[in-house]
């Protein structure tokens, strides 16, 4: 046997660990070994060790075919349908063209209501005032710093239609935003009386060529500023440079350009830029619009605020392109939400949890005639299960839906019919959107039952956000959106979300490796754990390292160039 050490007296090796030999004989004439019959084969005489699964193989090992097919398991991916290719204001202009010129369209509460005819006049004006007030060779951003105000809508959609990129905001957030403004060009501000203060604070820090105040009532503004109201006399219907037929843009539409800038406000606190382009907002109206199904003998109120792209996704154009009468509030609050729904025979509401919270328990509700109410669309949050079933017990009749959705998403990416799903669900994914979860630990995506960090993509997702990963919120280099909120998908496909990421990196890991599990209470039902078993230690990844499995192969395929 070679140079081997002697073997201690009385040592003989055990039948499990014998070898087997090649018998040096030769085979028969008819190719086949010699078989004995007698002798059984040995069932522990196995060369082979068990197999012991150590670590995960780093993608960068795997073949192009592998790597692929590990990319794409796990995702979800919804019904295709085809989407307009035109810019945003093109398309509103045309759905708007369809619609009665007499019908009542848009209109804040204890205002006048403007119909569509009267709207689409307004937005004429305003793209021949912008077309004079901006100069078409220099990049400037128009900023809206506004409550809810029926001029502020044709606004935007003349500065869609002319292809302005346009910025509309929370009025608190001026302060703290001044350097965003200053990278977006600002230069043209319409704002309203109550924030004049603001205007002021913005004029020591940028260069503002144009501050006009689009209340209705003021005709001489202050030194500094100017009036809408002037402007559009200027330019109206009984001026002469009013075109006759509206024109589409001053320069071509490009469908991956930013043209509505909102702000949020983020999970650190802090609030946090998203820009949405031409093909977010027209995929994201075309595909609300296909699962609302809105009629246009619907009553609409729409108690979200203008400067948050669910409003004017959700409410706002997906009213204006059905042919619905939409009502906004000035100053949202439960008691004119009440008095708005008994005098303008609201038949379909878009509210935010706190007021269906306040229509299934408060004892105010009882005295407003709220009947004509049938439906109630609910976004920014997962509605509460005793809220959902107080509120249908109060209102048998009311079809409660809800949203899921981000701004960097443009507007929701799930829905769901409370209480049709299941319980504490977000619904199904909206046609033309993927998502997929995403385990923490190894980055790779989860089967149905398994728990991760909730994972989309499509037309929907805006291409501005940051993609730093230590955000909370960020877009990977494969278009993928990490929401940052932990759940898991059903056998059916329904998603839940059962948590948030609070931290990513190293010390994330850490705080959650003794207590986070993949498991979620549907894949925990039936299982029986043998701890006789032998543990099996499994060495976790920092999230630095590996991002996502995309991320890897990204990283992998880099290295291997370099090296090359």
């Amino acid at each position: 046997m070679g140079n081997c050490l002697p073997m201690p007296a009385g040592w003989r090796f055990r039948p499990s660990f014998r070898l087997r030999k090649r018998s040096s004989k030769a085979t028969p004439a008819n190719g086949l070994p010699k078989r004995s019959g007698s002798k059984k084969p040995d069932l522990r005489n196995n060369t082979l060790p068990l197999l012991l699964i150590t670590e995960a193989t780093p993608l960068s090992q795997l073949s192009n075919t592998r790597r692929n097919f590990l990319c794409s398991i796990n995702v979800v991916k919804s019904t295709q349908l085809d989407l307009p290719p035109i810019s945003l204001g093109e398309f509103l202009w045309q759905q708007m063209e369809l619609q009665p010129v007499e019908q009542e369209a848009f209109g804040i509460f204890e205002e006048n209501m403007l119909t569509y005819g009267q709207l689409m006049d307004n937005i004429k004006v305003n793209t021949v005032l912008l077309d004079h007030l901006l100069e078409p060779d220099k990049e400037e951003t128009v900023l809206i710093l506004s409550n809810n105000r029926t001029s502020v809508v044709s606004l935007l959609i003349a500065c869609h239609m002319r292809h302005i990129p346009v910025a509309i905001m929370n009025p608190n957030f001026t302060g703290m935003l001044v350097e965003d403004l200053k990278d977006i060009h600002v230069s043209c501000v319409f704002t309203s009386q109550e924030h004049l203060d603001k205007i002021d604070l913005l004029r020591e820090r940028i260069n503002l060529e144009h501050c006009i105040l689009i209340d209705e009532e003021e005709t001489n503004p202050r030194p500094g500023f100017q009036s809408l109201t002037d402007l559009q006399k200027c330019y109206g219907a009984g001026g002469t440079l009013l075109p006759p037929v509206v024109t589409f843009g001053r320069n071509p539409g490009d469908p991956i350009a930013p043209v509505l800038t909102v702000w949020t406000m983020g999970r650190n606190g802090c609030p946090k830029m998203v820009h949405l382009t031409n093909k977010n907002l027209t995929s994201s109206i075309c595909l609300i619009r296909q699962v609302t199904q809105l009629d246009p003998n619907m009553r609409i109120l729409d108690l979200l605020p203008l400067h948050h792209p669910f409003s004017l996704t959700l409410s706002v154009y997906n009213s204006l392109i059905s042919g619905c009468r939409l009502t906004m509030l000035s100053k949202v609050g439960p008691v004119d939400f009440l008095r708005c729904s008994e005098h303008d025979r609201i038949s379909v509401c878009f509210a935010v949890p706190s007021i269906l919270e306040f229509l299934a328990f408060n004892d105010m509700v009882e005295d407003y005639d709220v009947s004509t109410l049938d439906m109630i669309f609910s976004v920014a949050a997962p509605i509460d299960e005793l809220v959902a079933s107080s509120l249908q017990r109060r209102f048998p009749g009311i079809v409660l839906y809800n949203g899921y959705g981000l701004c960097e998403a443009t507007s929701i990416t799930h829905i769901t019919l409370v209480p049709e799903k299941a319980p504490k669900s977000i619904g199904s994914l909206l046609p033309n959107m993927e998502c997929k979860i995403l385990n923490l630990h190894t980055g790779k995506a989860e089967c149905s039952g398994r728990m991760g960090e909730i994972v989309i993509r499509g037309p929907l997702v805006a291409q501005c956000v940051p993609d730093h990963v230590e955000c909370l919120t960020y877009l990977d280099k494969y278009g993928w959106l990490h929401t940052g909120d932990i759940g898991f998908y059903d056998q059916d496909e329904n998603f839940y979300v059962t948590g948030i990421v609070r931290s990513r990196g190293v010390d994330q890991l850490q705080v959650q490796n003794s207590n986070m599990y993949t498991d979620t209470p549907l894949s925990r039902k039936g299982k029986h754990y043998d701890r006789r078993k032998r543990a099996v230690n499994v060495r976790v990844v920092p999230r630095s390292l590996l991002h996502s499995e995309e991320g890897q192969l990204d990283q992998s395929l880099s290295d291997s160039t370099s090296s090359s």
